[in-house]
């Protein structure tokens, strides 16, 4: 799989002949991932709990260049717990990006409004919410900048912002319940991108 996977960047690399100039007509495929390890303990009178959770997380985000610096996009992302299913989300957005000019940098920035069956929190043993419906709301915000490596291949940094939503609720004849959920978390994104 290494291998195919080697195979398959290093063609699209080799049959790319455009410039990183984000043009009208261009596309952008971004790929990003990270590694987490959270640990949370709780005092007990008696004992001390300690549970530790590994999040891996992976993201695909193509993008079209509508017009030169603008562009649509959609991010495609999985996020795998050691201790419970995979979860996934789709956030579709609008980027603009500012090459430098005489420079091998550019400037970006992304709003984007999506949903997911995951709310992204570690909490005790695995994520807070998880719904199979994908009901949690995510909006998605962010700046960063892309650092051209070759004509057609860049290293991009970004500071995310992404807030999401969640409602449940519980009806019966004895009882009834609704309850709000609103997580906030701004991360660092490191990943690369291909332009062809």
């Amino acid at each position: 799989m290494k291998k195919l996977s080697f195979i398959i960047f290093t063609f699209v690399i080799l049959i790319s002949q455009t410039n990183a100039q984000f043009n009208k007509g261009k596309i952008e495929l971004s790929f990003v991932g990270n590694v987490s390890s959270f640990e949370e303990s709780m005092q007990r009178i008696d004992k001390k709990d300690t549970y530790k959770i590994t999040l891996i997380t992976l993201a695909a985000a193509p993008e079209y260049y509508l017009v030169n610096g603008f562009s649509f996009g959609v991010e495609l992302g999985l996020m795998a717990s050691d201790k419970r299913p995979p979860a996934q989300w789709v956030l579709p957005y609008f980027s603009y990006t500012y090459l430098i000019p005489e420079s091998k940098f550019g400037v970006f920035c992304r709003a984007g409004y999506g949903f997911s069956n995951v709310i992204q929190f570690p909490y005790l043993n695995g994520l807070v919410i998880q719904d199979t419906k994908r009901n949690v709301k995510t909006i998605g915000l962010g700046i960063g900048t892309k650092y051209l490596m070759s004509d057609n291949v860049l290293i991009r940094a970004e500071i995310i912002y992404k807030q999401q939503r969640y409602n449940s609720s519980y009806s019966s004849y004895f009882y009834s319940y609704s309850n709000d959920y609103t997580y906030s978390s701004t991360g660092l994104l490191v990943g690369f991108s291909i332009i062809l």
